[in-house]
């Protein structure tokens, strides 16, 4: 089981773990001068591919920080965005292979609580996947260490994969995590975005109101029920500790 890395100036600034055998590093090329640090998906954009082989691939990108400085950084990843897995292959992966995306990312996740680490943004965008091996969940600093997380203050969140709490006080748990892990399942099934078709001033609406994705045809009616009634309840002590979520995977 080995970290993934994030790595400033050759110093290893944050670290989590997760069931895997390879690691994935984003290594700056130049320090930042920055004891704690941490950046979202919009922050990095990956660019030019600079070399590949039998452990996988090694990017380009840059960084741009809140100072406004872009620096460099160097991504090596062995695997490619679940969500564009989905998207290319919707019509050719089969139910099978659906349910052992599922079962890695509850692993994952399962990992992640007893580490005592809560996730806040679970969703196939953050998940990476590639059919030799399992879906491995990857972290893009909204993350934070313990059972519970309040948010002090508004910012801009993914309100298409949050819990109603989240969305009305702010409020982040292992039990918005597992509501979380519910819409991914969803988007695993469906191989697309949850509530696509309206504006986010709807989605929180329909959120908050428990009206939930339809699942395509196809999908399992047991996965379907488990996930309405275990991982969407509005009572977030009526929903399944992750432990119990992953055998929903395989209904």
């Amino acid at each position: 089981m080995d970290p993934i890395r994030w790595t400033v100036g050759g110093r290893t600034v944050k670290e989590l773990h997760r069931i895997a055998k390879l690691k994935v590093e984003i290594s700056l090329t130049r320090g930042v001068g920055l004891t704690e640090w941490e950046f979202e998906h919009k922050h990095v954009n990956v660019g030019q591919l600079i070399g590949k082989g039998q452990y996988g691939e090694v990017r380009k990108g840059t960084l741009k920080l809140k100072s406004g400085t872009v620096v460099t950084v160097a991504i090596k990843s062995v695997s490619g965005a679940l969500k564009s897995y989905l998207r290319k292959n919707k019509d050719f992966i089969t139910k099978e292979e659906r349910s052992q995306m599922a079962l890695g990312a509850a692993w994952g996740i399962e990992h992640l609580h007893k580490k005592n680490i809560l996730h806040r943004d679970i969703a196939a965008r953050n998940c990476l996947y590639d059919q030799d091996s399992a879906v491995k969940i990857s972290d893009f600093g909204l993350s934070r260490t313990g059972v519970q997380y309040k948010m002090k203050t508004s910012k801009k969140m993914p309100i298409r994969w949050m819990a109603p709490e989240s969305i009305a006080t702010f409020m982040f748990t292992r039990k918005t995590d597992v509501y979380s892990f519910g819409v991914l399942i969803y988007e695993i099934y469906s191989s697309q975005d949850p509530y696509t078709e309206i504006g986010p001033g709807a989605v929180r609406k329909k959120i908050v109101d428990g009206e939930f994705n339809v699942f395509p045809v196809g999908t399992p009616d047991d996965l379907i029920k488990f996930v309405k009634e275990k991982m969407w309840n509005k009572d977030p002590e009526q929903r399944a500790d992750m432990d119990k979520a992953r055998f929903s995977t395989f209904f």
